[in-house]
C-alpha cells in the first residue's frame, strides 16, 4: 500500500510540474486586436450592446454569403474559403460571442437563440435582404 501512495504522490507532483511548465496564460485582448483586428476587420456594435468582430469582403454579383465558424474557432477558419469566394460574392464572416476577437458575451448569454439573434442583427446592420449562410460544427 505504501508503494501505491508513493507512486500516486510522484504522479501528482509530475502533473503539477508539467502544468506549470506548459501552462499558457491568457493573452491580452488589446494585443490580440492589434495583431488580428487590422483591415479588413471591423467591430460592429449590435443592438444588444455586444461588439462583434466582422470581416466584410468582396463585391461580386453573386448573393452575399455569411460564414459562421465552429466551436473553439474564429472567423479565420474561413480564410481560404473567403479568398476563393470573394471574386464572385460578398463574403461576411464574424466571430460569434465567446470566440475570437468578439470575446465573452457581455450579458452571459450563449444560447442558440442568442446566436440566431446576432446573425439577424448582423444581416440587418449590413442591410442584407437575402443571403446564404454556411457554417461548420456549431456554426
Amino acid at each position: 500500500m505504501k508503494w501505491f501512495v508513493r507512486v500516486l504522490g510522484v504522479l501528482i507532483a509530475l502533473l503539477v510540474v508539467l502544468f506549470v511548465i506548459f501552462r499558457t496564460p491568457d493573452t491580452d485582448p488589446d494585443a490580440m486586436r492589434a495583431k488580428y483586428g487590422g483591415a479588413p476587420s471591423q467591430f460592429v456594435e449590435l443592438p444588444s450592446g455586444q461588439t462583434i468582430h466582422v470581416r466584410d469582403e468582396g463585391a461580386g454579383d453573386g448573393p452575399p454569403i455569411i460564414l459562421i465558424h465552429g466551436a473553439n474557432s474564429s472567423l479565420h477558419t474561413w480564410d481560404q474559403w473567403a479568398k476563393e469566394l470573394t471574386p464572385n460574392h460578398r463574403v461576411i464572416r464574424f466571430d460569434t460571442v465567446g470566440h475570437g476577437l468578439t470575446g465573452a458575451a457581455e450579458d452571459g448569454d450563449y444560447s442558440k437563440e442568442r446566436y440566431v439573434a446576432d446573425l439577424d442583427a448582423l444581416a440587418e446592420h449590413f442591410e442584407l435582404e437575402t443571403f446564404v449562410v454556411a457554417g461548420s460544427s456549431m456554426g
